[in-house]
Formats: structure tokens, sequence, C-alpha cells
């Protein structure tokens, strides 16, 4: 009893805490401390959420304590929210049969009988409770009861030895069905052992609603996956913030994906974090779980599923299928073997809580940078895949001379946007005379500049596609000079020797 006095000691001192309540009910219950039970299984009732397996415990203790007509009450609220319960409507038609309303009994086992066909006491149950309450009306209204006939070969004031299937009561010598915990006449006990009460409580601990084992291994293993993310997304803004130095256009598609979807990552972890547990608890009520699970399970599932989705948004995005496949086998676990719920349940719950989960990343997403990297992903990761070994272009303009260049989709408008950045690198003779770069854009001139002797860079921002582009190369005097024109930009483009301009 040790362990129970201190579980108490915990309760008082954690009021609200109505899980260890629970813990602490259950073990006075199979304590024999039937009224300290009752003062908790009372309070669960009255400051928690309607709980199928803390009506079974009332009313078994209060059958315990021999108010019989309590128990009746508490077991009829009960199926007044879980009217389909078979096991319900049986603890209520023994604790009916118990306070002497043998007509309500006989009408519950009725219903039991109606809801479970196969039930193996239904039958003998409702014959034995007809035969009662037959005697009953009959004593009531001075009416002759039925005469027993002897078997033949009998006499009259012999008794037979009862047939194997039927237990002979040792008080009172009446037959009884072999199920009978207690004689019908006398209520005398038939055997010794357990009586049905104890099969009610075996039942209410199968059906304990499913709950994590370990809270501190839980806690613990919630805390590593946050420092996880947490170091990935340290590692990621270093990366982006060490690519970005240079102002260059990026090398590959995936490179451009880091820098342009940095914080919607963040953000997707943090929306996700805080509304993950919701959302199980929401998909729960949606499923009519009911009981079966405490609200601290669903909630620390959801926030797995958060932390690992959060860590896995940074793996390298050709392996990014895995941020959406992951959490979707996981979750699945989670419903199906982890919950212990049946599969109907269990597949409603995870669909339902998946479904909504995919909506937010999709908005988020949608949020942070339009539609169209949703509708034009395939086109994304085909650009991708053929472009894989991106090199600059080299090209040697002797001045005066020009180049004409002419940028292209990559299929995709969004990407376009992203990656419309180029870098031009110009090399020089170190002697001869002074060099001038002119860049127009459609005739427009963009700029104008004087070429360093050794290496000049300049860099062209927000490209336009289908638009020529021509580079003209001017020297200070009379003499040629042979410029090398290197072009470094991820978006496709062609180019081709232009006349210089007059």
């Amino acid at each position: 009893m040790t362990d129970v006095w201190e579980l108490a000691a915990y309760v008082e001192a954690h009021p609200t805490n109505h899980e260890q309540r629970w813990r602490l009910a259950k073990k006075l219950y199979t304590s024999f401390e039937y009224r300290l039970a009752l003062e908790h299984l009372l309070l669960l009732k009255n400051e928690t959420e309607p709980r199928e397996n803390i009506m079974r415990y009332l009313a078994a203790t209060y059958y315990r304590l021999g108010r019989h007509e309590e128990a009746v009450k508490a077991l009829e609220e009960a199926l007044a929210v879980w009217p389909k319960d078979v096991g319900l409507r049986e603890q209520l038609a023994r604790s009916q049969a118990e306070a002497g309303n043998h007509v309500a009994a006989l009408k519950s086992w009725r219903e039991v009988h109606k809801l479970a066909p196969d039930h193996p006491f239904a039958e003998q149950a409702i014959a034995r409770l007809k035969t009662i309450v037959d005697r009953e009306a009959a004593e009531k209204y001075g009416l002759t009861p039925p005469l027993t006939v002897a078997a033949p070969g009998m006499a009259a004031g012999d008794q037979a030895s009862p047939p194997a299937a039927e237990t002979a009561c040792p008080k009172c010598g009446e037959k009884n069905s072999a199920d009978f915990k207690k004689c019908w006449r006398c209520s005398a006990p038939l055997m010794q052992g357990p009586d049905f009460l104890d099969d009610v409580i075996k039942k209410a601990e199968r059906t304990e609603p499913a709950q994590v084992p370990w809270p501190i291994m839980a806690g613990l293993v919630l805390a590593g996956l946050f420092a996880v993310g947490v170091y990935f997304t340290l590692r990621g803004m270093a990366r982006v913030s060490e690519a970005q130095t240079g102002n260059g256009p990026p090398a590959d598609v995936f490179e451009a994906l880091d820098q342009t979807l940095l914080w919607t990552r963040v953000l997707l972890g943090a929306v996700l974090l805080v509304a993950w547990p919701f959302v199980w608890r929401f998909a729960a009520y949606v499923a009519n779980t009911g009981n079966r699970i405490y609200d601290e399970t669903i909630y620390q599932a959801g926030a797995f599923l958060a932390l690992s989705t959060f860590a896995l948004l940074w793996l390298p995005w050709k392996w990014i299928i895995a941020a959406a496949i992951a959490p979707a086998l996981l979750s699945a676990l989670i419903a199906f073997a982890a919950l212990k719920l049946p599969p109907r349940l269990a597949a409603k719950l995870w669909l339902t809580q998946l479904g909504i989960a995919a909506a937010l990343v999709l908005a988020v997403v949608a949020a942070r940078n339009g539609p169209g990297l949703l509708l034009e992903a395939p086109k994304i990761a085909d650009f991708a895949r053929e472009n894989r070994a991106h090199q600059p272009f080299d090209a040697t303009v002797r001045a005066p001379g020009a180049l004409r260049v002419q940028w292209h989709s990559t299929g995709s408008t969004w990407l376009d946007q992203r990656i419309n950045r180029a870098r031009l690198t110009l090399q020089a003779p170190p002697t001869g005379p002074r060099v001038y770069l002119e860049a127009t854009e459609n005739g427009k001139r963009l700029s104008y500049e004087q070429i360093a002797r050794d290496e000049h860079t300049s860099n062209l921002d927000a490209l336009r596609t289908a638009v020529d582009y021509t580079f003209s190369i001017t020297g200070g005097g009379p003499a040629e000079a042979d410029v090398t024109l290197t072009i470094d930009s991820l978006l496709p483009f062609t180019a081709e020797s232009a006349p210089a301009k007059p």
C-alpha cells in the first residue's frame, strides 16, 4: 500500500492532474478501499470529459458498497452516452437485479440479447428473471403459481439431481444455471471466487485509453528532435549566407531553392509545431475515438510528427520527398499500432489529420511563395534533372566587337524569376589600349564602363527571357584587342557574335 499512499500524496499536492488521480482511484479500488476510491471517481466524473471506464469503476464501486440504486443511476448516465455498449448494459442488468428491480433487470437483459445475440448468459438470465417476475406478479395479485410436475419414476417430494449444466444452491437446494454466481431464490453465493465485477474491471483495463508508457522518455525524444531541427536550421542559414556573399547566380537549382525557401522552411516548422497537436485532437474528435486516447497522447503524437517533419525539411532537395512520405508512414504507425484503435477508427483518424496537415503545409508554402511553386513543381524538377552539370560560357571578342545573348525560360515562370541573374567576367590584355564594355537590352543602354587591365566583373539582375542583350567591346585606340568574356548564369541562354556598334 506504500505506493498507493505516495500516489495519494502526489494527487493531493497536484489536484488538477486527473491522470494520476485516475491511477489512484483504480489502485484504491483494487486495494478494497472503496470509499476512498469513490471520492476520487466522483471528482473525475465531475471535472473531466465523460469517460466510459470511469463510469464503469464508479458503478462497480457503488455496487461493492451495497449502494445498488446509485450504481444503477451511474450506469444509466453512462448508457445515455454509450447506448450500444453491451458491457455497460449487462452491468446495469445485474445492478438492477441486486437492487430488487427484476422487471427493469429483465428489460436490460433483453437489450443485452438484442445487442449481442450470442451472449453466453443472456438467454439464461432472461429465463430466470422471467420466472421471478411471473412469480412476483402471482404473489402480488394472489394468483396460484405454476405447479411443479414430478419427473416419471419419482415421488412428488423427491428432489432430482441437477443436470450437469445446473448448480444446486447449498443453502436452499434450488437449481441454478451454471453461470449464476448467486442463487436466484435466496441470493446465497453458489461458488467461491471472483464475481461478475471482476470481469467488468478486466474489460475496463483492456479498453483503457492509449497513452505514452514512458512520459520522461517521450519528453527526451521531443527535446532531441527539437535540437536536431534547430541544428539543421542554423546550418541551413549559414549555407545560404555563404552562397549569397558573392551576389552571383546560384550554382544549381537546389542552391536557388535553398536561398528562396529558407524562411519558408523555418515558418513551416513553427506552424506545424503549434498546429499539428491540435490537428490530431480535432481528428480524434472527427473520428469519434471517444475516451480511447488520452489527450496527452494525442498532443505528444502531434508534436512528435511536427518536429520529425521539421527536421526532414532540411534534407537535400533530391531527397525532399521523404519529408512527405515519412510523416505519413509515422502517423499511420501511430494511428494503427501505437494507439491500438479499431481499423476503421484508426483509418479515419489517420486520413483526417494527414489531410489537414497537408493542407496546412500547402497553404503556408503558397502564402510565402505564391501558387506557382506548387503548380510548376514538376517543371522545376525536370529542369533540375537536366541541368545538374552547369558550366559557365566562355567567348573571345575582338574589340571592336559584340556578343548578342538571349536568355530562355526554364519552363517555369516561378523559377525564371528566382534565377534571373548572371555574372559577366571580362579578361582584357594587360597591355594595349583601354577597353570599354557597353551592355544594352533591346537597344536600350544598361551600362557603359571601362574594363580593368586584369579582370573585370559585372553582375546583371532582373534578366528577362526572349529579349536581346548585346555586350559591345570597344577600344580606346586604333589597335585591336582580344577580350575573353565569361557568362555564368543558371538561366539558360544562347549567344552569338554580333557586329560592333558604329
